[in-house]
């Protein structure tokens, strides 16, 4: 019914598929404490969740990181999943109002 170069084939491409989601779920796992690292190296002190600057910072600093991080994987392990130039600003728009609300509604 299948060839075994058809098997060995198929075998590949989910071992692809499986490496990016990990990675992909790496990025996103490590992109909040990217983001408080980043804000601790810029501004020299802890986050204040209560201060609305230092939340939108850790917000825009996560968005910054998250889209580095995204792209420089991609770039380095799936090219494919990179589709245009200006997807780079609507992932980090995306990223900033979903962040924003989130924080907004569990706050």
């Amino acid at each position: 019914l299948f060839s075994v170069r058809t098997l060995a084939n198929v075998a590949k491409s989910v071992a692809r598929r499986v490496q990016t989601f990990q990675l992909n779920v790496l990025c996103s796992a490590s992109r909040p404490l990217l983001a408080v690292v980043v804000f601790r190296c810029y501004t020299g002190r802890d986050v204040n969740l209560k201060s609305l600057k230092d939340f939108g910072l850790v917000t825009l600093g996560y968005c910054l990181v998250n889209e580095m991080v995204h792209h420089l994987v991609w770039t380095w392990f799936d090219p494919a999943q990179l589709i245009t130039p200006q997807q780079v600003w609507w992932m980090m728009l995306g990223d900033f109002n979903g962040a924003l609300i989130g924080a907004y509604a569990l706050k």
